[in-house]
């Protein structure tokens, strides 16, 4: 029989909770080393069935819970789900005064209706927990404002896509003050920030028709919390063809003296036959006009490129970059523009069919005789934002 510190240990490398479950019935020992492990990290993603054998647990385990992850279930018994699930997911976090990691999401896609989502905002009433990090993709901003008001401990807030809120409001100092990681709308940026916070990480979903004033309330937004950012990554899917591009130009000009991480999806999918006569669709520009932004970064070490994809291909990318060859020439042309950039990631060649799944990306380091070089110690894609630092 091994000794108890070393079953604690092996314990540590159990994954499924299922088999901790195990574990835990096989002695008073093992129950005792591995409950902890067990409790840790929960995901409560089955339903009503699995809320309710949690919460008969959550009284007596609850303290050791660190990470709580919610698929919330839509149900054609609406009212029994809103007043019951709603009442038992209350007990539950008023149970979890550790809790630090929060995700709230919709267990089935375009489940949760506007009022199923704002009726839920109740059940933080009496909570304890002081969270870092709270992804929420099911109640609204305006419903969560208060909330977030008492987390002054949170680091990294990620928000559901949403229309417009109703409710304006600038938010003091006192408004997350600690926040290190955001991922939200640029609406949420622009009324939400009015006074810098310690951002480092900043993830922005940039919607469609912006108008020009918008645009420029947008590089002033952004250009607030410049003393402290090194990472952004811009989400242009659905904007206009080269609107990514032209922010990350006026952010370029003095904005974020610090950004050492770029990501660019600038990745706009459309199927109108009218826009996609009046795009541009020479090479030389459209290349020349992402080194010149480039160019103006005068700290960035890593950039990750998602280019224009229309239906009919006729953007500047797939126009003129139709093998994996012609990508390590765009690569090579991007390192030259940026003398302090190592890496650079691209999709590997065309895309020529209308995808919406995001491209298959190779990365490139500078070599020493100035050429791009693939590489697989170190690979880049549209997600590496949120573990660059």
């Amino acid at each position: 029989m091994f000794p108890v510190e070393l079953w604690a240990i092996i314990f540590k490398f159990v994954q499924s909770p299922r088999d901790l479950s195990q574990i835990c019935s096989i002695s008073r020992t093992f129950r005792r080393e591995a409950t902890p492990r067990l409790y840790h990290s929960v995901v409560l993603s089955s339903g009503w069935d699995q809320l309710l054998a949690f919460s008969r647990v959550v009284t007596r385990e609850g303290k050791r819970v660190a990470r709580l992850s919610i698929g919330i279930h839509g149900n054609l018994d609406r009212c029994r789900i809103l007043v019951e699930q709603k009442q038992l997911l209350r007990a539950i976090l008023r149970a979890l005064p550790n809790l630090r990691f929060l995700d709230l999401s919709a267990a089935t896609p375009h489940s949760i209706d506007c009022c199923f989502a704002s009726s839920m905002s109740t059940m933080f009433g009496g909570c304890q927990f002081q969270l870092e990090e709270f992804r929420n993709s099911v109640i609204t901003f305006d419903h969560t404002i208060d909330f977030l008001a008492t987390q002054s401990s949170l680091r990294s807030w990620e928000h559901l896509p949403e229309s417009l809120s109703h409710r304006v409001r600038r938010f003091d100092e006192s408004f997350l003050p600690a926040i290190s990681s955001v991922d939200i709308d640029t609406d949420l940026l622009i009324r939400c920030f009015s006074i810098a916070r310690p951002i480092e990480r900043m993830h922005l979903r940039i919607g469609g028709g912006q108008e020009e004033v918008f645009f420029l309330d947008l590089i002033q937004a952004v250009g607030l919390f410049g003393p402290s950012l090194t990472t952004l990554s811009l989400d242009g899917t659905l904007c206009s063809s080269g609107t990514v591009t032209a922010l990350a130009s006026g952010l370029a000009e003095g904005f974020l003296p610090h950004l050492v991480h770029l990501s660019l999806k600038d990745d706009y999918l459309t199927e109108d036959d009218d826009f996609l006569e009046d795009y541009p669709v020479d090479f030389s520009t459209g290349l020349c006009e992402l080194c010149d932004c480039i160019a103006h970064f005068k700290t960035l070490e890593t950039f990750v490129f998602s280019p224009p994809h229309l239906t009919g291909d006729p953007s500047w990318w797939s126009m003129g970059v139709s093998s994996r060859a012609l990508a390590q020439v765009v690569a090579r042309a991007i390192f030259a523009s940026c003398a302090s950039l190592r890496l650079v990631a691209l999709p590997a060649g065309a895309r020529s069919s209308f995808e919406i799944a995001s491209p298959e990306f190779v990365t490139y380091t500078r070599g020493s005789d100035g050429d791009a070089h693939e590489t697989t110690e170190e690979t880049l894609n549209l997600n590496s934002w949120k573990t660059l630092s």
